[in-house]
This record gives C-alpha cells, sequence and structure tokens, in this order.
C-alpha cells in the first residue's frame, strides 16, 4: 500500500496547524507562546518540529534568556527550535494569561520535570508539576502535563482526573481531551476514548495525534477502514508521523500484506529511528518472510532502545532458538524472567534451551517452576518426567 502527498499540500497544511492554538481555542488562536507552555509541549512529547513552527507563527510572550534557552535543550529541544525561539516576535499584551509572567522559579520547575521525564524518572516529574502547580492552580499546560505523568506510571485515573481539570479550565483544549482519550481508553473504554478523539479533532482538526489515537482506537474495535482513513489524515497534517506510519503498518499486517507493513514500519523508523514498537513490529513482519537475522536485529534494537519490553526479550529468545543459538537465546529468557517471573510458558521456554543445550539440571529446575504454575499442563508434566531420576 502506497500512500503519497504533494509536497504544496504539505506545506499548506503544516502551515494551517501553526496557525491554531495549543489549546484550540480559536479567540486565542494567535496568542503568543508562554514560557511554561513550551517546556509543557516539549515534555508532552510534542514533535519538536511542531512546536519550532508554532514558534515562528505565533511568536513568545517572554523574552527568552539563556538560561531558557539550556532549559529548552536539557528537556528535549533541538537547536532549530532554540534558534527560531531567539528570533521570534516577542509580544507582551495587556491582560494576558497569567502563565505569560509565570516566575522563573515556576518555569524551572516545568524545566526539571522535562528534565526527569526525558530520564524517565516519573516521581520526580510529578512532584515537580506538583509544585508548579502550587504556584499557578490555573494553569491547564500544567494539569495536563500531570496527566501526562501520571499515565505514564500506570495511573490512569489520575490522568483523566487532571485532563478533566484542564477541560474544566479550558473548554477549547483540544490537547486535554486527547489525554483524557489516552486515559479512557487505558481504563478499557474504548467509545468514551473515541468520543474524546473525536471532541479533540472537533476543536482542532489539525490535531494529528488525534487523529492517530483515534486510530488506534478504531483499530482496536476492529474497524480497519476508520482507522486507515485517520492514519492517513495524521500523514497529511504532518509527513513526519512516525506513529501513523506505524498504524499503516498494522493495517497492512492485518491484511497479512508484509511487505507493505515491511515498508511502513522501515518509513517509522526513517522518521524516528529511536521508534521502539517500530523496531519491535518490523521484526514481527520479518518474521512472517522468514527473515530471521533481520527479525533479530530488530528485536535487539527494540530491546536496546526498550529494555523493560518483556515480549521483545522472549520473541528474540525465540529467534536465537530456532537457530539453535542456545546460549542466546538462554540469555533472552532469564532478561525476560527479571521483567516478569510469572509467566509460565516462559520458564518452559527457558527450560527447553536449557535442555537444548545439554543443562539437563537447569532445565529441570524450569520445567519444575512452570509446572508449579500450572500443575494440569501436560506439556510440562511430560518435561518434568523426561529429565526427572
Amino acid at each position: 500500500m502506497r500512500r503519497r502527498t504533494t509536497f504544496v499540500a504539505c506545506v499548506l497544511i503544516l502551515l494551517a496547524i501553526a496557525s491554531h492554538s495549543v489549546g484550540g481555542q480559536t479567540k486565542s488562536a494567535a496568542a503568543p507562546l508562554t514560557a511554561v507552555q513550551i517546556i509543557s509541549l516539549i515534555s508532552g512529547e510534542i514533535p519538536i518540529h511542531r512546536i519550532t513552527l508554532l514558534v515562528q507563527q505565533r511568536g513568545i510572550a517572554f523574552t527568552p534568556d539563556d538560561q531558557f534557552l539550556r532549559q529548552v535543550k536539557a528537556a528535549g529541544g533541538t537547536d532549530e527550535l532554540t534558534n527560531a525561539l531567539m528570533i521570534a516576535k516577542v509580544s507582551k499584551p495587556a491582560g494576558a494569561d497569567p502563565s505569560a509572567q509565570a516566575s522563573q522559579t515556576e518555569v524551572q520547575h516545568v524545566a526539571h520535570a522535562a528534565e526527569f521525564l526525558k530520564a524517565k524518572n516519573y516521581g520526580g516529574a510529578e512532584s515537580e508539576y506538583r509544585a508548579a502547580l502550587q504556584m499557578d492552580p490555573k494553569n491547564p499546560d500544567l494539569h495536563i502535563n500531570l496527566g501526562f505523568t501520571l499515565g505514564k506510571r500506570g495511573d490512569w485515573d489520575g490522568q483523566a482526573a487532571e485532563a478533566r481539570e484542564a477541560i474544566t479550565l479550558s473548554p477549547g483544549n483540544d490537547r486535554a481531551h486527547v489525554v483524557l482519550g489516552q486515559a479512557m481508553g487505558m481504563q478499557g473504554d474504548q467509545d468514551g476514548a473515541i468520543n474524546e478523539y473525536r471532541q479533540a479533532i472537533q476543536l482542532n482538526s489539525s490535531n494529528d495525534q488525534a487523529h492517530v489515537n483515534l486510530g488506534n482506537r478504531l483499530a482496536a474495535k476492529n474497524d480497519w477502514t476508520g482507522a486507515v482513513a485517520e492514519y492517513q489524515a495524521a500523514i497529511q497534517l504532518d509527513p513526519q508521523s512516525d506513529q501513523a506510519h506505524i498504524g499503516l503498518g498494522n493495517a497492512d499486517t492485518h491484511n497479512n500484506d508484509w511487505d507493505g507493513a515491511i515498508g511502513e514500519y522501515r518509513q517509522a523508523l526513517n522518521l524516528n529511528p529511536n521508534n521502539d514498537t517500530a523496531h519491535f513490529d518490523l521484526a514481527l513482519a520479518l518474521t512472517q518472510k522468514d527473515d530471521q537475522d533481520g527479525a533479530i536485529a530488530e528485536y535487539r534494537e527494540a530491546t536496546r532502545l526498550n529494555p523493560a519490553n518483556q515480549q521483545a526479550h522472549i520473541n528474540l529468545g525465540n529467534r536465537l532458538l530456532h537457530k539453535k543459538d542456545w546460549d542466546g537465546a538462554i540469555s533472552e529468557y532469564k532478561l525476560a524472567v527479571q521483567i516478569n517471573s510469572k509467566n509460565q510458558a516462559l520458564h518452559y521456554s527457558l527450560g527447553y534451551a536449557y535442555e537444548s543445550k545439554g543443562d539437563r539440571t537447569n532445565a529441570l529446575q524450569e520445567y519444575h517452576m512452570a509446572l508449579a504454575m500450572d500443575p494440569t499442563n501436560a506439556m510440562y508434566i511430560n518435561a518434568v518426567k523426561r529429565l526427572s531420576p
């Protein structure tokens, strides 16, 4: 499946994106960005090139000093963004949003939170956002980012509560609806999530992340036609959306179009080489094409980027086992066990790898562990009998 957009269309669409406000509120569409908003957008995983466009189109409500530019870089900003900030139009209209006049201390809290998020220290980020909110409790961007951070810790109720608070403070805030939709989807409320993403798109049709997330939720409901339409809309809005290409790859996978899926996953990786999900999905597709070496390479990259991905370790172990690399398989299975030791099938696979290597003692130990978790499993019973004295 090949999907193209013309260069002119992409430029016009990107300019349209930049004309929208961060929160999608029409009356403040041209409002300059505040220091807190810029750092919040970076730490909220908004693509840096999108933030750069917003700065160029809307200007900023403060004069950036060297300390702020260092904070931007520490949070994950690029040279392109810092250059845009240095030459951006500065506007400080009377009666501006109080967050435009945020104290240096508040900006420091937000900047520290961004650094913690970058380091995946979500507890530290939460503490910094809460400290900033004590100083500026009615700032919707802070509530959104606190909710985003709580979600990173698996606290979906907390994420939903913060997103709802942001919506109360700023009813037209499309980003808040996206964060609420994410929480509802993780809570199992697919219809509620879909509704939130549709509301976000109504408020700001240029919100490509809302299109991607809506596509993901439609795919979860097996509405692949609707999902593909949303992924294509996201790519039209942002040709650099690696997540949208992953979604299209998943649609190709659903149709057993492995070549199409591989092409989409590779395109996602061209846009973002550090996307561990794209490496993982590409490995799955390469396995279907019987490209074992290619799959192994992709699984290795997925586990390097995200060592906590247990399934990637398991799948890598399976591929190494298939190539009779017993030590390699054992190493990956053991890493997977460290992540979650309650997986009986994993203990069986580790036992099988040990047995294949000729290590009957460790193999029997793993088979016993699998059997203890599932005492009626005939495969585990036979394995224990086979190696027992």
